[in-house]
């Protein structure tokens, strides 16, 4: 990727009306123009911003400190706060984040950023922008990125460490933001904040020990916001703790995001959103859900060891869909959903998918899945070493309607002692139901009021199931052994329980009904057969 880069820098400054800028001093004084033996930073950028040509500015080895603070806060001008780039296509090329480091001075009192990437009408940005460097010590953030009227095509970051900024570290405002080897860490405020319609493509990125991992709050100047993010499969948001809810990634009322790792990443090569801590909801993932016009989605992505008041991985309103992925040891510290935590009471779209949910704890109900009076749909998952205080659903525990189809529910809590799954009644929820079918499930059913819980056919349960109902289609064994669960990945993303293929046929084995079959188990592996098994793992 960085040959890639260097070879366009290379294009770029062959180019008709492009120009190299190349820096001679660290310090920061009142810029005049930019010689090619006297030439700051700031001067650098005043030169490339005058017109809207395609620029190449060159910072060699050494720190480069920015000590002109703005006399007048909030104001933009090109002689003091962020370094200004207002116009143009503008590469700023450093020798390396190890070697070359723009940072505001600690000596000076500022509310100033680094650097100021805006675009106005005739602008464009449509290339390589920050390069071999590390940016730090900014009041305001650090690197804004922003349209002042239509969208910036493009805004890329290679080999760049954004770190020890106070604010939004990094934040974007309508833009194709591509972000390769790169790191924001160790910031006061959030890492990355992004906001209206953004695109992200990211490639080996870590977003580690923030105020905040990532911030998607909807558009100060009134705008939805959408963000659609996809990643290579190496990135990772962790360690990030907030105080308040979404530690890893915070998405609010009127925003949405699509996240998904690369559907063409080797196996087990997933992104990873892991030991964020929230004060409030959401440690991994806070999903408000307001948005109208987007669907929430969580895809090919692993969200593992996150703590929360509620929703240890996941906190999530109205449409969503979480697909294709792991949740696994995270915690709901006092309250619901170790795993996953469904809230508001909505018809909206909300589903777990071909999803491993294994070892998350909850304080309160729900160690893998706590489910509001909404409707979700529960498909292809295998449920394994989840906890929730006594009696409030080892696995999943719901006030609304949940279709529980091809899950397997095994070794949660202490095994038959408790229920695994659980359906609680409440007078706004009248109504509600937890249906069941073509599923595995050893543990104990329990529901508040009688006929809440609901077979649709298909179902194998084990010796402590005896409370989970059953239609003449269903089938109660005396050993669980018969079945021959054990976990593994089976050539799968992520551990789930199944069964060797050299193992003589199992109860399970064809026996889902054809009605309620899903095309593909919890691997994504299709069921070709003409039948399908019982329980989340096809053979």
């Amino acid at each position: 990727m960085r040959g890639l880069l260097l070879a366009l820098l290379s294009f770029v400054c062959c180019g008709a009306s492009a120009a190299t800028f190349t820096v001679t001093r660290f310090d920061d004084p009142l810029p005049g123009p930019c010689l090619a033996s006297d030439c700051s930073l700031r001067e650098a950028a005043n030169a490339a911003s005058a017109a809207p040509d395609v620029d190449t500015i060159v910072l060699s080895a050494g720190t480069y400190n920015l000590t002109r603070t703005d006399p007048t806060p909030g104001s933009v001008e090109p002689e003091h706060g962020a370094v200004l780039i207002n116009l143009g296509d503008v590469s700023i090329v450093g020798a390396g984040s190890a070697l070359t480091r723009v940072r505001w001075n600690v000596a000076w009192a500022h509310t100033d950023g680094v650097f100021l990437f805006r675009r106005d009408a005739t602008a464009v940005l449509d290339g390589p922008q920050l390069i071999g460097m590390s940016i730090s010590d900014g009041t305001s953030g650090c690197v804004r990125a922003m349209s002042i009227s239509t969208a910036i095509r493009a805004f890329a970051i290679e080999d760049v460490v954004v770190e020890n900024c106070q604010g939004a570290a990094f934040s974007a405002y309508h833009v194709n933001l591509e972000m390769t080897d790169t790191t924001i860490r160790d910031n006061g405020g959030t890492g990355l904040s992004l906001d209206g319609s953004v695109t992200v493509l990211t490639t080996n990125v870590h977003i580690r020990n923030n105020a905040r991992g990532v911030s998607i709050a909807g558009s100060v100047l009134g705008y939805l916001s959408n963000v659609d993010w996809v990643d290579d499969g190496r990135s990772k948001i962790e360690d990030n703790q907030a105080s308040g809810d979404g530690g890893g990634i915070l998405v609010g009322s009127f925003a949405s995001l699509q996240l998904a790792t690369v559907s063409t990443a080797p196996v087990g090569q997933r992104m990873s959103i892991s030991n964020n801590t929230a004060s409030g909801n959401g440690g991994g993932v806070y999903l408000q859900g307001h948005a109208p016009f987007e669907q929430n989605s969580l895809e090919r992505v692993v969200i593992a060891g996150n703590r929360a008041a509620n929703g240890g991985g996941v906190a999530a309103g109205l449409r969503v869909h979480v697909v294709d992925s792991e949740i696994a040891g995270n915690s709901a510290t006092s309250g619901d959903g170790g795993g996953v935590w469904f809230f508001l009471n909505g018809t909206e779209a909300r589903a777990v998918r071909q999803v491993a949910l294994r070892g998350n704890v909850a304080a309160g109900g729900g160690g893998a899945i706590s489910h509001d009076c909404g409707n979700v749909a529960v498909e292809n998952v295998s449920m394994d070493g989840n906890n929730a205080a006594n009696g409030r659903g080892q696995a999943i525990e719901t006030l609304g309607n949940i279709d529980l189809r091809h899950a397997t529910v095994r070794g949660n809590g202490t095994h038959g002692a408790t229920p695994g799954v659980r359906k609680t009644y409440s007078t706004a929820c009248a109504g509600k139901q937890l249906r069941i079918a073509n599923s595995l499930i050893t543990e104990r059913c329990a529901s508040t009021v009688a006929g809440e819980i609901v077979s649709q056919g298909g179902n194998q349960y084990g010796v402590a199931a005896g409370t989970c109902p059953a239609l003449q289609s269903d089938r109660r064994q005396s050993d669980d052994n018969v079945f021959g669960l054990r976990l593994g990945a089976y050539n799968g993303p992520f551990t789930v329980w199944g069964w060797s293929l050299g193992l003589a046929i199992k109860p399970q084995r064809n026996f889902g009904l054809t009605a309620n079959c899903t095309t593909v188990d919890v691997r994504g592996v299709a069921r070709s057969d003409g039948r399908c098994d019982a329980g989340a793992f096809e053979q």
